[in-house]
């Protein structure tokens, strides 16, 4: 199941993050070479970079539901006819702010957030659902907006789930969200987000926020938090203007291509570029001749973005259904290729990608933290490393293997 299916709901808005930057730089962890000059914040990497005093604080700000789009397909973009769709996402404004936090100082990549916990408001201002986010690293990362030079022309995404808290779940008058919590397992929702268009210029007065686009679906007893366990189609090997898109096609012959995260835009946080236009969805032949044309999406514009997160969903005509088993590939009208599976069309990922590795106190002695964050898995050195006694056995909680793989399945 996940985001990637129906029921489905979208919402759009901005975030603030106030990360601090003074501990990116490894040499502000040395108390005898600290000076207070790395208090400073700075347009370079030098002094405390650019928000050094920061909190990791991570909140929403002005996020709406856009639509919905129930069990039977259809899309619902009125709060007259939905009362959850103008409703408003929210963190939880009743505790401390939720924390993104990098790995560590070198690895800025797989970023966390932590501690969030999110609320759902009908267009009424009903509280309808509360959950707890499940903490997260973010993914494929890219410069998203060619025409921007700093943070703002990049964008990630963050996929997990919503663990629910039912005493406040209260669906009332709404058909879709009755759906959706009878049609999820486990009282957890899938919640996949992107964040871009992020301003790190201090002098501008959007300083510290972004712009996030998401969407929130039912989940599946044992299916994977972190990544949809479905189809992927990939940028060729001598790169393009888009970034990797999960797909899928469920059980009602709906094909579903997430291009949230993948599509550049023309400014920062903004629309398409118009030089995308209209693009084909096609199934590779097996051997040689032309593609057959599924469909055609388009426009790719900020209501595509904004209003459905950037999610396409093609019904299948008969006869279409059984291109399936076939690599499928997005491609431009002239028959340029921006995005296709691989040559086998398989994709496999472990769940977690995320592990600490502490080191030890000091030499010759090593131990795991006296804490380590909840839902999170400690490996201590090995002996190759660290000399370590006793002999570190390995910590549960961490893959030997691969957890989840999806090679040709609808």
């Amino acid at each position: 199941m996940s985001y990637l299916q129906f029921p489905r709901l979208h919402f759009s808005g901005r975030f603030v993050f106030d990360p601090s930057t003074v501990n990116n730089d490894p040499r502000h962890f040395n108390n005898d070479t600290f000076q207070p000059r790395f208090h400073r914040r700075s347009r370079s990497a030098k002094d405390g970079w650019w928000n050094p005093r920061g909190s990791a604080s991570f909140r929403l700000r002005g996020c709406r539901v856009t639509s919905v789009v129930g069990a039977d397909g259809r899309l619902v973009t009125s709060g007259a006819i939905e009362p959850v769709v103008g409703g408003s996402l929210m963190d939880d404004g009743d505790r401390v702010s939720a924390k993104i936090q990098d790995l560590d100082p070198v690895q800025q990549g797989v970023s966390q957030i932590w501690g969030l916990g999110l609320r759902l408001f009908d267009s009424g201002q009903r509280p309808v659902l509360y959950g707890d986010f499940r903490h997260a690293s973010f993914v494929d990362l890219w410069a998203r907006c060619p025409q921007a030079t700093g943070l703002d022309g990049y964008s990630a995404a963050y996929q997990s789930v919503i663990r629910l808290s039912p005493d406040q779940t209260d669906t009332g008058s709404s058909t879709f969200l009755k759906e959706l919590v009878e049609s999820t397992a486990d009282d957890e929702l899938s919640i996949k987000f992107m964040l871009d268009g992020y301003e790190a210029d201090w002098d501008s007065p959007r300083f510290g926020t972004g712009r996030i686009v998401g969407s929130i679906g039912p989940t599946a007893s044992g299916e994977p938090r972190h990544f949809t366990a479905a189809r992927r189609l990939r940028s060729p090997a001598e790169g393009g203007p888009l970034m990797d898109a999960p797909c899928r096609i469920d059980g009602q012959d709906r094909l579903h291509i997430d291009l949230g995260n993948s599509v550049p835009t023309s400014t920062p946080g903004g629309p398409p570029l118009d030089s995308i236009g209209l693009l084909q969805v096609v199934a590779l032949p097996k051997g040689g001749g032309e593609p057959d044309v599924l469909a055609q999406l388009g426009p790719l514009d900020d209501r595509f973005l904004t209003e459905r997160a950037g999610i396409a969903t093609i019904q299948l005509g008969q006869g279409k259904a059984t291109f399936s088993d076939r690599r499928l590939a997005l491609r431009t009208l002239d028959g340029t290729v921006l995005l296709e599976e691989n040559s086998d069309a398989s994709f496999a990922r472990a769940d977690d990608v995320v592990f600490r590795v502490y080191p030890p106190v000091q030499a010759g002695r090593a131990r795991p933290p006296p804490s380590t964050p909840p839902g999170s898995a400690s490996r201590p050195p090995t002996s190759r490393l660290f000399s370590a006694t006793p002999p570190w056995k390995k910590p549960s909680g961490i893959p030997t293997t691969t957890r989840w793989s999806h090679r040709r399945s609808r």
